[in-house]
């Protein structure tokens, strides 16, 4: 998804090491699987991310957002964004 998205849910700072990661990975010739937890605040998001990565022959595992564990203490914050 998008950088505010992601850093709202991971913490600030961390959709650009993430990205960093990704293309290290890439330039060493391994592969790489992104996986995208799709609810309706970032559904546009997930879209369009899964867009882009099919350009760069990269792997989406898209999955449902589920309120359980973390992702239930996070709620708060995910409707926030």
């Amino acid at each position: 998804g998008t950088e505010k998205a992601h850093d709202a849910i991971r913490g600030e700072g961390n959709y650009k090491k993430a990205i960093e990661g990704i293309k290290n990975l890439e330039k060493k010739g391994i592969k790489v699987r992104i996986n995208a937890v799709i609810m309706k605040s970032n559904m546009e998001d997930v879209i369009k991310l899964a867009k882009q990565l099919n350009e760069n022959h990269t792997h989406l595992m898209i999955r449902r957002f589920i309120e359980s564990g973390r992702g239930y203490q996070l709620i708060a914050k995910i409707k926030e964004n």
